[in-house]
């Protein structure tokens, strides 16, 4: 089970980071950065390629290497996260949306490595949204998705374990509590047969 479930992942990861790669492709060999615009819905929803060396909004621009690094350690928090719940059946969406997190998450790390910059071409013009691509939906909305799943469901779950745990810690306590106050009685009956003997 654990074995078709990581592999089931990895495959998930590689569809998604070749739709985003994909796209990008499309994007920078049929249009030109900051001046070519094709209509997607209206003159709400367009097509127009930048070059993004920063984050949304344009922050922390020409901080490709920073931005990489960040990327690398969600990545590795991800990939744990995965890891811990990979055998619990009652964790299927987390996995679910941690996979669809890292997919996003490496098809930009691949752009920031091999372009210094992020292909971005999704303008929501109607409400000025910042320009984005495949990549950041699979992140913004799976990793929203995880926030609200830890809020509203696991957090509970994770309260009750922690209590469980303690309860079963101070059982095991008072059981070797136990065991060690009738092996001190054993021991004392012991001295007095003995000292009734001699």
């Amino acid at each position: 089970m654990k074995t078709k479930r990581i592999l089931l992942a990895v495959i998930i990861i590689a569809i998604l980071v070749a739709i985003d790669q994909y796209t990008k492709y499309l994007v920078v060999t049929n249009m030109q950065p900051y001046s070519d615009e094709k209509k997607i819905i209206g003159d709400s929803l367009v097509l127009y390629f930048i070059k993004n060396t920063g984050a949304a909004w344009g922050s922390f621009s020409k901080n490709t290497p920073v931005l990489a690094g960040i990327s690398v350690v969600m990545i590795i928090f991800l990939g744990y996260l995965f890891f811990k719940n990979i055998e619990r059946d009652d964790r299927k969406l987390l996995r679910i949306f941690t996979i669809i997190t890292i997919g996003g998450a490496v098809g930009n790390l691949i752009d920031r490595i091999r372009l210094n910059y992020v292909v971005d071409f999704i303008y929501a013009k109607f409400i000025n949204f910042p320009v984005f691509n495949f990549a950041d939906i699979c992140v913004t909305v799976s990793a929203f998705m995880l926030v609200i799943l830890y809020i509203f469901i696991y957090k509970d779950d994770e309260e009750e374990s922690k209590k469980s745990s303690k309860i079963n810690e101070s059982s095991t306590e008072e059981t070797e509590a136990d065991s060690h106050e009738e092996s001190q009685e054993e021991e004392t009956e012991i001295e007095s047969e003995t000292q009734d003997i001699f």
